[in-house]
């Protein structure tokens, strides 16, 4: 919303309220006007107009009474966690004097997960540990002040309450729109050359309190076995011995998955559907999805797993050697669609590169789908989609997703995939990090502020983490995810009424059933998941 002032000839100051309508005969956007009131003379506040409707009236009634509101009940929430992890005391000491303002922006992550540029509209409405305003400058200035130095103090402070949990490293990205800035960012660095670009990072997580320890952001990913190892022998002299390594689909071939056997790493490997053996495995247990036994329910999303003992043999001849392994197999028809669009898009995108060059050729996992032939009159190479080979593919394999794993501990395909998820979750929030207006705005291209803003998102996964495992602790991850539980409690409203002396008096709207129930299951006592489902809002 943007407010002009006008002041006409009688001397009057009228406000107007600016926005925009779709004009469906022009075909673009109009800009229209609204007067909501006018300027009091004698002290340069807003007279509300009488032709306003009654909630804004209401608004700014309350506003002239001294009344004011925020959103609070998210902060009981958060607050409650941050108490839980035991935050303040080391980001006091290690982020002076800037750890309340640091707090307010993971909060708005934690809520609104968009950029940074619209905390000072968002900060007003809801309740933080910081009670000022952040305008973009004050931010920039901070982010500056999260230099590396300070956030390895802090990730050495947070590890030492972890001290003798394992540690396991995820391979992170984060979609990426602005990339030409920074070496992070190059293209191709984790896609093969495919969009979208990304920003990848490690991630440090503790195998027992489910929390992440530490982050390290990798300027060229991992493509190689030897990136691997330069990775883990970087993270070993910051004091982080990996006992197990989750790595994403990128990192897949059976020449790494030898390798990490032959060298004793253990892992997690996503499996992607393009070698015989993960495919004729896929054929032989396709009668998981008949069987009861082999369902079950995680996020509100129905799965179908089958765990299977899997002996990868390494090297030929007399020089062979069979690794037990694990494979965990997934099917979900709720991901079909999403797959599906998902792949269609990476092959527009190798089509259009085919045509584009008669010179380049697709990538190996792609070469079936596409059929080549010459133009009759110009000769060059003409490319189409071999849409037998695609039918068949989607008839195969669409729906399923399969895991290796050498780690004994993650003998159940329920435990692991609930770490998937929670990866899943922790890169959403990272998602579009280096957005356009973060880049235009704040700068984070230039200096440490793109560390310093990754380092605003590693404490929003903090609390991510936390509130996803209290939900599974009191058994309601299956009724909530932790968004749909934030959305829920955000609607709880505090109210400050500043008296004529200046004292303020407080209070808070009532709660619904259902919010009460929440409340007390997560801040203090236990409930069922039952009470929840049966509690009318």
């Amino acid at each position: 919303m943007r407010l002009s002032y006008v002041t006409a000839r009688n001397g009057v100051t009228y406000v107007y309220k600016g926005f925009k309508t779709w004009d469906k005969e022009r075909g673009k956007y109009r800009t229209k006007r609204k007067c909501i009131g006018k300027l009091d003379p004698k002290t340069g506040k807003l007279i509300p107009s009488t032709r306003q409707n009654k909630s804004e009236r209401a608004v700014h009634q309350m506003i002239k009474d001294g009344l004011s509101t925020h959103m609070v009940g998210h902060d009981l929430l958060l607050s409650h966690v941050t108490k839980q992890l035991g935050l303040e005391p080391i980001l006091l000491t290690t982020t002076l004097p800037d750890w309340r303002q640091i707090l307010a922006m993971a909060y708005h992550q934690v809520m609104e997960q968009e950029s940074l540029c619209s905390l000072h509209a968002w900060l007003p409405y809801y309740q933080t540990p910081y009670a000022g305003q952040l305008d973009n400058a004050q931010i920039g200035t901070i982010l500056d002040r999260l230099t590396k130095e300070v956030q390895q103090s802090f990730f050495e402070s947070w590890k030492e309450r972890f001290k003798g949990d394992r540690k396991v490293l995820y391979d992170m990205r984060s979609i990426a729109n602005s990339s030409a800035f920074t070496s992070s960012l190059a293209w191709g660095v984790s896609m093969e050359g495919l969009e979208p670009q990304h920003i990848r990072f490690a991630l440090i997580v503790g195998q027992e309190s489910e929390l992440p320890l530490s982050m390290l952001l990798l300027d060229n990913g991992l493509r190689t076995m030897d990136d691997l190892s330069h990775l883990l022998r970087v993270l070993k002299k910051q004091g982080n011995t990996i006992g197990l390594m989750h790595l994403d689909q990128e990192f897949y071939s059976t020449g790494r998955v030898e390798a990490m056997l032959n060298r004793k790493y253990k892992f997690v490997q996503a499996v992607r559907f393009k070698d015989p053996w993960i495919c004729q495995l896929i054929d032989q247990n396709r009668d998981m999805m008949g069987d009861p036994g082999s369902l079950f329910v995680l996020d509100g999303r129905d799965y179908y797993m089958r765990s299977i003992e899997y002996h990868w043999l390494a090297g030929e001849g007399e020089q062979s050697r069979k690794y037990p392994t694990t494979v965990h197999l997934f099917y979900s028809h709720d991901i079909i669609s999403r797959d599906r669009i998902k792949f269609m898009h990476r092959l527009q995108q190798q089509l259009r590169a085919l045509k584009q060059q008669d010179s380049i050729q697709p990538h190996p996992e792609l070469q079936r789908f596409f059929s080549f032939g010459e133009h009759p009159i110009t000769g060059r190479r003409t490319v189409t989609i071999n849409k037998t080979a695609l039918e068949h593919h989607e008839r195969s394999y669409a729906g399923f997703f399969a895991y290796i794993t050498n780690d004994p501990t993650q003998v159940t395909g329920l435990q692991l995939l609930e770490n998937v998820r929670m990866k899943g979750a922790i890169e959403r929030l990272f998602d579009n990090l280096y957005n356009d207006l973060d880049l235009l705005r704040l700068r984070i291209h230039e200096g440490t502020r793109l560390e310093g803003r990754m380092f605003i998102q590693f404490l929003a996964s903090l609390y991510v983490c936390q509130i996803r495992r209290l939900l599974k602790r009191k058994k309601l991850d299956s009724v909530y995810t932790y968004r749909e539980l934030l959305s829920e409690l955000k609607h709880i409203v505090g109210i400050q009424h500043t008296l004529a002396q200046g004292e303020v008096v407080s209070a808070q709207t009532p709660t619904t059933e259902r919010q009460k129930l929440l409340l007390k299951a997560l801040l203090q006592g236990d409930i069922s998941k039952e009470d929840t489902d049966g509690t009318a809002t």
